[in-house]
């Protein structure tokens, strides 16, 4: 089915919208109405803006892609097809699925109002490929409770001024394929004036979590977090993991509750702008590093490694000193076995 940008062709009294290339719905409503009525699983939606009244709740599956020219449907287009709420939304999030949802070339954005989510996934699978998701106020861009995830090719971001968890995982499997994730820059005056500024990148909770050649960087904030898991598994391999620029304090990967994590032939990093700073730090789990560069740098002290209870291996990988105004130790390690 193709949907047409209402702003470029707006709807008129008596027209045929029958979703064909000739005459594409423009209420993007009424084209899932119809969609989930008559079985049919794909919307091709036209570069363009599409505001939303309210939530997308899809009960089956669905591939919605965008970017296509509005004048012949060609794809490939430099235009986005950008999904948002407008003014006086006030569902918790702009799509929903409890199925398998698929999403390719779309802009999601939640323009400045609070949601839960972007994206929430219920016991189903969720794919983004070459889209952008970016949160500016709500709680978190990606929610996925005992489902699947696989996001490639993307970015997902935010410049919220207050607690953001970009991906939220409970009891899931998440792989990541070139993708970035990134908190942006925030201005010292609107962290002071705003408050917590806590940023998560990627939360785990008994999750299953594979990436592959994709950046975790997030920026200045007070608290920031690339990696958080509790329990599962992480699988790490290429590109790198920033601990951020977190004026109080900065991690790049922290896992525990027996989490196993493998970090292959990748570089984890400090800020020169950070608080105190721990690249790796563990507990009650077990990590693996391999071929691995750790670079020590920060505004304050600095960790490379903390381990407690954790088995520990390291293996031709690299740790480089940089800039500390205060401590810094590569490897804190209690109760744990080192190899």
């Amino acid at each position: 089915l193709y949907v047409r940008d209402p702003m470029i062709a707006p709807s008129t009294e008596g027209a045929v919208e029958n979703g064909s290339r000739t005459e594409p719905f423009r209420v993007r409503e009424r084209a899932l109405q119809y969609a989930q009525k008559n079985g049919k699983n794909s919307l091709r939606l036209s570069a363009g803006r599409y505001p939303l009244r309210q939530a997308i709740e899809l009960s089956g599956n669905m591939l919605i892609s965008g970017g296509y020219s509005p004048d012949n449907w060609a794809p490939g287009g430099r235009e986005a097809t950008i999904i948002y709420p407008q003014a006086g939304f006030s569902d918790d999030t702009l799509l929903s699925s409890g199925s398998a949802l698929s999403l390719r070339k779309i802009y999601l954005v939640d323009s400045g109002q609070a949601l839960g989510s972007l994206v929430r996934m219920d016991s189903g699978r969720l794919e983004i490929n070459a889209s952008n998701l970016a949160v500016t106020r709500s709680e978190r861009g990606i929610l996925v409770n005992d489902g699947v995830l696989d996001i490639s090719n993307s970015v997902v971001s935010c410049n919220d001024p207050l607690a953001v968890t970009l991906i939220e995982l409970h009891s899931a499997r998440c792989q990541l394929l070139a993708t970035t994730l990134e908190s942006t820059e925030l201005p010292p005056i609107l962290l002071k004036n705003q408050g917590l500024a806590d940023y998560r990148l990627l939360s785990g909770q008994n999750s299953n979590i594979t990436i592959r050649d994709s950046d975790l960087k997030p920026r200045r904030g007070l608290v920031t977090t690339a990696i958080l898991l509790r329990g599962g598994s992480l699988d790490f391999s290429g590109k790198g993991i920033s601990a951020g620029s977190g004026t109080l304090s900065a991690t790049g990967v922290d896992i525990s509750l027996q989490a196993k994590a493998t970090l292959n032939n990748c570089r984890i990093y400090g800020e020169t702008t950070a608080g105190n700073t721990v690249l790796l730090r563990a507990k009650d789990a077990s990590l693996n590093l391999t071929e691995c560069e750790l670079v020590l740098q920060g505004n304050a002290g600095i960790y490379g490694v903390t381990a407690e209870n954790v088995e520990l291996k390291i293996g031709k990988s690299q740790i480089q000193a940089g800039k500390s105004l205060d401590f810094m130790t590569v490897l804190s390690a209690k109760y744990s076995l080192l190899e």
